[in-house]
C-alpha cells in the first residue's frame, strides 16, 4: 500500500530557512551574476529594424475562360515568398546586394492577416533604410512573379489555341481543293458537310482565343502592393526589462538549488545537534571561538 505524501513539517521549513540564511552570501552572488550575464547579452544582441510592405492577393484567372478565376491559397502564397530562390535572386540582382539568396531568405518573413488575402512582406536588417529597400524590393519581385506566372499560363493556352487553329485552317484549305476538283456531286456534298463541321470548330476555337486574350489583363493585375515599405524608426530586440526579471528569476532559483545542493554535499558538522547526532552521546557543552582570546596571546 502506498502511504500518502506528508505535508512538510515546521522544522525542515525553519531547517531550509537556516540552510539558505547561512548560504546567502553564495545566493546572492550567483543570482546576481546570472541577471548581469542576461543583461549583458541584450547589449550585446544586435539591434535590428523591421521593414514591411502588404500585398492584396487576387484571384488568378483560370486559363480557357473569360469568366472563371480561381481564389488564391493564402498558404502557398506565403510559402512562396519565403521559399523562392528564384524572388530572392531577382532582389539580390535588383538591389545589388552583397548577400547570397539563401543570407536573403534567411531575413524575410511572410505572414497573412486573418480572413483576407493580404500578405505582409517583412524584412529585418541592422540598418533601417536597407530594411525598407529590401523589403520593397521583396514585394515588388512577388508581385512580378504572380504576374509572370499568371501571364505565362494565359499565353501558353493561347499558344496551344493558336496551333489547333492552324491545323484546322490547313485541313479546311485542303477540304476546299478536293471540293473544287470533285466532279461527283455526292461526294462535293460529303466533302461541304465535313467543310462545315471544321468551320464550326474553328469558330469556336476563334472565340477561346479571344476569351483567353481577355484573361491578360487579368494576369498583369494578380496582385498589388497596398502600403508601400517605410523606413523604421524603432528597432526591434529583446526588452531589458523584462529580460532581467527573467534573468533574476532565473539566477534565483539556481542559486537556491546550488546552494541546497552544496548544504547536502557538506558532511561537516556545524553545530552541536549535529555532532550528537553524528556521535551519539549528548553534548554536555561546547567552546566557543572568541577572536580576542587569539589576540590576548
Amino acid at each position: 500500500m502506498v502511504e500518502p505524501p506528508t505535508e512538510p513539517r515546521a522544522d525542515d521549513v525553519r531547517e531550509y530557512g537556516r540552510i539558505l540564511w547561512r548560504r546567502r552570501g553564495q545566493i546572492v552572488l550567483v543570482t546576481a551574476g546570472v541577471a548581469a550575464a542576461v543583461l549583458l547579452f541584450t547589449f550585446v544582441v544586435p539591434r535590428t529594424y523591421p521593414s514591411s510592405v502588404s500585398v492584396l492577393v487576387k484571384a488568378l484567372p483560370v486559363a480557357g475562360t473569360s469568366t472563371d478565376v480561381q481564389a488564391p491559397n493564402m498558404e502557398t502564397e506565403q510559402a512562396l515568398v519565403l521559399v523562392s530562390r528564384d524572388i530572392a535572386d531577382r532582389v539580390r540582382t535588383s538591389t545589388s546586394a552583397p548577400e547570397t539568396d539563401e543570407d536573403l531568405m534567411t531575413h524575410v518573413q511572410a505572414r497573412v492577416v486573418p480572413n483576407t488575402e493580404i500578405l505582409v512582406i517583412t524584412f529585418v536588417d541592422p540598418s533601417p533604410q536597407r530594411a525598407a529597400t529590401l523589403a520593397q524590393a521583396y514585394a515588388e519581385e512577388y508581385v512580378a512573379f504572380r504576374v509572370r506566372e499568371a501571364t505565362g499560363a494565359v499565353s501558353a493556352v493561347e499558344a496551344s489555341l493558336e496551333s489547333q487553329i492552324t491545323e484546322l485552317r490547313d485541313r479546311i484549305d485542303q477540304l476546299n481543293i478536293r471540293i473544287a476538283n470533285s466532279s461527283s456531286s455526292v461526294a462535293r456534298r460529303k466533302l461541304g458537310t465535313e467543310l462545315d463541321e471544321l468551320l464550326g470548330q474553328l469558330g469556336i476555337l476563334q472565340q477561346r482565343v479571344l476569351d483567353v486574350r481577355s484573361n491578360i489583363d487579368v494576369a498583369k493585375d494578380t496582385a498589388t502592393i497596398v502600403s508601400p515599405a517605410q523606413v523604421p524608426t524603432a528597432a526591434s530586440g529583446p526588452d531589458k526589462a523584462k529580460t532581467l526579471l527573467i534573468g533574476f528569476l532565473v539566477g534565483l532559483v539556481l542559486a537556491v538549488g546550488v546552494a541546497l545542493l552544496r548544504e547536502r554535499l557538506d558532511d561537516r558538522v556545524k553545530s552541536a545537534e549535529e555532532l550528537g547526532q553524528a556521535v551519539g552521546p549528548r553534548v554536555l557543552g561546547s567552546v566557543p571561538r572568541v577572536s580576542a582570546w587569539r589576540d590576548a596571546r
